[in-house]
């Protein structure tokens, strides 16, 4: 679902749920994301961000009934790294790989939350790491840093 007309149509269909499944929730955080490296026009913008902040809501609290949540832990530390907190969004992502260490995706953030704090040396990625991709990876902007 790359073409931006067909994602922002997604975004406002799943918006318009008044609950979501996590299947929708985990759906919705991917499209966020996808949609937070685009231009988007300012009624798109509002809405981007008011979707953001409902994912993450969702996700805190999905995480207080089921705080070892792997795929939760991680993809709420790839919203938070990516749209600039870093501190919390290294926080999840230190939880997220103490619960699905063979992840390749967790370890991504990890190593990008790494970078957003300067830490050095950053977190490597083992060798053996599965993909998955029910796990989002933060966006990362090289220039930013």
């Amino acid at each position: 679902m790359n073409d931006l007309r067909s994602m922002l149509a997604r975004m406002e269909g799943l918006a318009a749920s008044p609950a979501w499944t996590m299947d929708e929730l985990h759906e919705m955080a991917g499209l966020v994301l996808d949609l937070g490296v685009h231009e988007l026009p300012p009624p798109a913008r509002r809405e981007h961000r008011a979707q953001t902040r409902r994912v993450e809501e969702t996700y805190r609290r999905h995480l207080q009934a089921s705080p070892r949540d792997a795929r939760s832990l991680n993809n709420l530390a790839a919203l938070l790294l990516s749209s600039g907190q870093v501190a919390e969004g290294h926080l999840w992502a230190t939880k997220a790989l103490a619960e699905a260490p063979e992840i390749r995706s967790v370890h991504e953030n990890m190593m990008i939350a790494d970078v957003y704090n300067a830490r050095r040396p950053h977190h490597e990625i083992p060798a053996g790491v599965q993909d998955s991709p029910d796990f989002l990876v933060a966006y990362f902007d090289p220039q930013a840093h």
